[in-house]
């Protein structure tokens, strides 16, 4: 981390983000310093870092053994939301079809039936 943080005002002046995770079950969350800068000053609870460790409590098991880490750019956010991976699916030309004429998508072509190869075909001559 870039210098010492004392305060989590700190945090928000370089753009982090507060990570707390749970020393009990393994879950972690990651909160906007703002919103939790907000929930401080509201309630007037001091904003050490030191103190604030015991402020926070686990959502998913409500241990209050909870460690605060800070996020720089967005990591721990990017990580919780994997994106789907694609599975890659390799097209064949039916058996029994004359390959597509060019300019016709394989896909189109097995859909097709004989009158639209038809049109498919003279289109692709003209």
């Amino acid at each position: 981390m870039a210098g010492v943080v004392r305060w989590l005002e700190d945090l928000s002046r370089k753009g982090a983000d507060l990570v707390i995770q749970c020393c009990a079950c393994g879950h972690d969350r990651t909160v906007a310093i703002g919103h939790a800068l907000d929930i401080f000053s509201r309630r007037r609870w001091s904003t050490d870092w030191w103190d604030a460790h015991r402020r926070f409590r686990c959502r998913k098991c409500g241990s209050k053994d909870v460690k605060l880490d800070a996020d720089f750019y967005g990591h721990a956010v990017r990580r919780q939301r994997k994106p789907a991976t694609l599975a890659v699916v390799e097209e064949r030309l039916r058996p029994g079809l004359w390959p597509p004429p060019p300019g016709v998508a394989l896909s189109e072509w097995n859909r097709a039936t004989e009158a639209e190869r038809k049109r498919l075909v003279d289109r692709a001559r003209s």
